[in-house]
């Protein structure tokens, strides 16, 4: 897998659809990362931080998945993301 471009990959899925609660948060902490699809799995499976993931009414589910292929996650990240996307 590629290293992701963080901030290029928090703009696509905001242009795809997706809302993010506390958007700084999650991209430091995906840009400190060694391993970012490891970091986005741990994102989206802890509860206790304050990153939250919601469907808009303008969400693409072809943009999101062209997001993820842009920046190299492979399709087990894009469902796990699915998985945990709220809706609005």
């Amino acid at each position: 897998m590629s290293t992701p471009n963080i901030h290029s990959f928090v703009e696509d899925i905001k242009s795809a659809g997706i809302s993010i609660d506390n958007e700084q948060q999650f991209i430091k902490m995906m840009s400190n990362a060694n391993d970012q699809g490891l970091m986005l799995s741990r994102v989206l499976r802890d509860r206790r931080n304050d990153i939250d993931f919601r469907r808009t009414r303008h969400f693409s589910d072809e943009g999101l998945a062209q997001a993820f292929k842009n920046q190299g996650f492979d399709g087990f990240a894009w469902k796990e993301f699915v998985d945990h996307m709220k809706s609005e």
